[in-house]
């Protein structure tokens, strides 16, 4: 089940926040930019980026669940 980004836990230090709060936003954008292409582009940053990330945080497009 997926978070709201308003339900991310504070729990811990500053980069386990952000980690939680980046996974978010990955998990929910990668449903409308299916490709790391697109995804980079929305988020301006490169695609190798965003490949890396969905590789780190283990999200897949056969995990999500839209």
């Amino acid at each position: 089940m997926r978070q709201g980004l308003s339900e991310v836990s504070l729990e811990g230090g500053l980069d386990a926040c952000v980690g939680r709060f980046e996974r978010s936003v990955l998990e929910q954008l990668y449903a409308q930019y299916p490709s790391s292409r697109q995804l980079g582009k929305r988020l301006g940053v490169s695609h190798t980026t965003i490949a890396n990330k969905l590789r780190d945080y283990q999200i897949s497009k056969e995990a999500k669940t839209d």
